[in-house]
């Protein structure tokens, strides 16, 4: 009995810990972002663009040691500071008592949305680190190939488009609604989604690691959504092979 009744108010405590801490790293993040918005780019910009204009056509060592030299944190805080805010806020979402980000999808339909939009994220992080890259200026003049960059965009939406549906048809229509993601992590699932959502959590971790948030937030949308499929096959088939699931 003392156990029954220890075991929930434990569980209270460390959401309302781990809640704090999330708002600290949301703080701290803000804090990042606010300050990197009263900086300027470049210690001296006129200094850096006189020996900018010196460098010779190729010279890509010379321009990142230039750069090197030249720029502020004004970015580094930047990024960094949109990264912890959105892990703190994250955070906060996952703290909350049946937070939706711990269960599957409500609806089967509402999960195939998930599905058609995720290409559209990955797509969005990959267009907006070229265009950060632009605004930035991180490409020396002579190496300004945006264009080409852009090219395979259509060709790798539609890869996603198609790899996204095709996992999503494997459910075969089951339609299990806010399935507790815990069921995910089993053996008695499709080991395929556990794979792919854990190559998603080790991108994301990294992504966040060096500040790149445009990369790291699609990851994890695409982590949320494997560990849904598999939490839902799991209820549905309860093995690999399909067998019913004793419940």
């Amino acid at each position: 009995m003392i156990l029954s009744n220890d075991k929930p108010r434990f569980f209270f405590r460390g959401r309302v810990w781990f809640a704090v801490f999330a708002v600290g790293v949301l703080v701290l993040g803000l804090s990042l972002w606010s300050h990197s918005r009263t900086l300027l780019p470049y210690k001296d910009v006129d200094l850096y663009l006189a020996r900018y204009k010196n460098l010779e056509s190729g010279d890509h060592e010379g321009f990142s040691k230039l750069r090197d030299e030249s720029l502020t944190f004004k970015y580094q805080f930047h990024d960094y500071g949109i990264s912890l805010a959105a892990v703190g806020f994250l955070g906060l979402l996952v703290s909350l008592r049946n937070s939706f980000l711990l269960r599957s999808p409500p609806a089967f339909f509402v999960l195939g949305i998930v599905s058609v939009l995720l290409p559209f994220f990955s797509i969005g992080g990959y267009v907006y680190d070229i265009m950060l890259c632009w605004e930035r200026d991180e490409c020396p003049h002579w190496a300004d190939s945006f264009g080409i960059a852009l090219i395979p965009v259509p060709l790798m939406f539609v890869v996603e488009f198609v790899w996204s549906l095709t996992h999503f048809l494997v459910l075969n229509g089951a339609d299990h609604p806010s399935t507790s993601l815990r069921l995910a992590f089993s053996f008695r699932t499709c080991w395929w989604f556990l794979l792919l959502a854990t190559n998603c959590a080790v991108t994301s971790i990294l992504g966040l690691a060096f500040g790149y948030y445009w990369f790291a937030l699609p990851n994890l949308c695409w982590l949320y959504y494997y560990l849904s499929l598999s939490a839902v096959y799991r209820v549905a088939y309860g093995t690999p092979m399909g067998g019913a699931e004793q419940r």
